[in-house]
Formats: structure tokens, C-alpha cells, sequence
């Protein structure tokens, strides 16, 4: 159960403060770039990292009658045009968005923040707002089982951290010897030794 600091506990047991309560937001938009933003007038920095100012609105969660995993939204300005370039890539669904509850009087701890991790379900835009669908996961896309096994086809994606291919070919047909080819064999995903199965 995630619990608050003790700074952010005394604050919130203070019946007045002159501090105030943010909203921070770390979206991973692709395999290498993390977009920060806060909801604050300005930019913030937290524990040496700057959050940059954002229109965001974080919404109640959600559920409803048809089963679907509980899940909240959150609407980010869009003038700019960056959130939707990753979109319109298809690059932000599946990714991990990081919701951050952070106290202006606690800026240079780790420690002092509440963090609520999620993954982007779901996205739609217009030209003045992207807005994300945060969830667990969304089972519409978990593909199960999440590995298949293959005689004759490698299960690696081409250049992934499993395939471990970092040489200068473009493509792959999977084929182990195709692999062989590629000086990449022992990394091949399939498995020859499966015996065949006849009906």
C-alpha cells in the first residue's frame, strides 16, 4: 500500500499552508524519450528533474457496467503539437505514464511524492487536447500466450534486445538459416529440435 512521506503527511494534516499541491506527469512516449510536464503555472523541479508547464486536467477513475478494467483519463494541451506526433506514430499505447502528487514546500526529495504508475490504454486528440486512457492493462491487446514456439521460425522481434542482431542488415525472414547467414545463430528464437507433430 503506498503511503505518504512524513513531510507530505504533516502537510496534509495542516489545517492552513501556505504550499500547494501538483500534479506531475512522466510519459514514456517512445524507446527513448520521456516527456515530463506539470500542470503548475511554471516549470517545477523535482529531486533535479524540470517538469515543464502543461494544460493538463487528471479526471476521476472510472468504471462501468461492461466489465472493463477501472481506468481514468487525462487531457493534455495539444497546441503544440507534441503529444500528437507520437500519437499519430502509434508509439504511445502500451507505454508507461507515471501520475505524480508532489507539495511545492517538498521539491528536492525522491521521497516526497505519491506516484501512481499506469499504462496508456487508449488516446484520441482533436486540435487542442490528447486525451489518454490510463489502466493496468487493457485485454483487448494482451496478446496470450505472449510467446509462441516455432520449429522453423525464430519468436524474436528483428534487432530487439533478444534477438541481439546489431549488425548492418535490414530485414529478417526468421529462418535460422537466414540467422546462420547473419553470424546471429546463437541467438535464434526457434527451436529446431521440436519434433513434428502428424495427425
Amino acid at each position: 500500500m503506498r503511503t505518504f512521506s512524513s513531510n507530505l503527511t504533516a502537510q496534509r494534516n495542516l489545517l492552513r499552508t501556505k504550499s500547494v499541491w501538483l500534479w506531475a506527469a512522466e510519459i514514456e512516449a517512445d524507446d527513448s524519450t520521456v516527456l515530463y510536464y506539470t500542470n503548475q503555472g511554471k516549470d517545477v523541479v523535482f529531486n533535479g528533474r524540470t517538469y515543464q508547464k502543461k494544460g493538463m486536467v487528471f479526471n476521476p477513475m472510472t468504471q462501468d457496467g461492461a466489465g472493463k478494467l477501472p481506468a481514468w483519463r487525462v487531457t493534455i494541451d495539444n497546441t503544440d503539437q507534441v503529444m500528437v506526433a507520437y500519437l499519430e506514430g502509434g508509439k504511445l499505447f502500451g507505454r508507461k505514464f507515471r501520475a505524480r502528487i508532489l507539495n511545492s514546500d517538498y521539491l528536492s526529495s525522491a521521497a516526497d511524492c505519491w506516484d501512481i504508475d499506469t499504462i496508456i490504454v487508449d488516446a484520441s486528440a482533436d486540435e487542442q487536447w490528447v486525451t489518454l486512457r490510463l489502466g493496468d492493462y487493457d485485454l483487448e491487446r494482451v496478446k496470450i500466450p505472449r510467446s509462441c514456439y516455432y520449429r522453423e521460425f525464430c519468436r524474436f522481434k528483428f534487432k530487439d534486445r533478444r534477438c541481439q542482431y546489431a549488425g548492418g542488415a535490414s530485414a529478417c525472414d526468421k529462418r535460422w538459416e537466414t540467422c546462420d547467414l547473419l553470424g546471429n545463430a546463437l541467438n535464434y528464437g526457434g527451436f529446431p529440435s521440436m519434433p513434428y507433430v502428424h495427425r
